[in-house]
């Protein structure tokens, strides 16, 4: 077991890199952008090679990057050899900062999501799901608790992941 490093040495994992000591920050304004693409071609050859997928589960960072995907099957679908998912579950997702990204969010996005965020959320505050919510067109959903940035997984929202996920299923039991 590693345990991690408390002087601040590890790298980081991410969806991509929003600054060149490669770290990322979801509220600051960049013109920097690294390892997007490669994680967007990991992805591709994920779906294609262990889907079919019925959804996408992310959270934080990574459904910043799965608004994106969606955004790029919509946009591309050419590009797309593998099956699309059929939904997404978003916690906590956000528009990207990167000058590079902005042209991508002029469209819609039709994918089925349920976008669950946190009115206390401190790190991806809910205004910046809310800057998202008009991209995404019926059928879309959102479930909003009182917490910060975390997954709920209280009775009520368990329900509203069953009552959404529940239409994509062969057999909802």
């Amino acid at each position: 077991m590693k345990i991690p490093s408390t002087d601040g040495s590890d790298q980081g994992n991410g969806w991509w890199f929003s600054k060149p000591d490669d770290s990322f920050n979801a509220r600051e304004n960049t013109d920097f952008l690294r390892g997007f693409d490669e994680s967007v071609s990991v992805v591709k050859e994920a779906l294609k090679s262990q889907g079919p997928f019925d959804g996408i589960l992310a959270f934080s960072q990574g459904a910043a990057f799965v608004t994106l995907l969606q955004i790029l099957m919509e946009q591309h679908p050419e590009e797309w050899d593998a099956p699309v998912v059929k939904f997404a579950i978003l916690v906590a997702t956000f528009k990207s900062r990167s000058s590079l990204h902005a042209p991508l969010y002029s469209g819609v996005i039709q994918m089925p999501t349920l976008l669950v965020y946190g009115e206390d959320d401190k790190v991806i505050p809910a205004e910046m799901t809310k800057d998202l919510l008009p991209m995404y067109v019926a059928p879309q959903t959102t479930l909003v608790h009182p917490g910060g940035h975390f997954i709920p997984t209280n009775a009520a929202a368990k329900d509203a992941y069953r009552a959404f996920i529940a239409p994509f299923l062969s057999n909802p039991k």
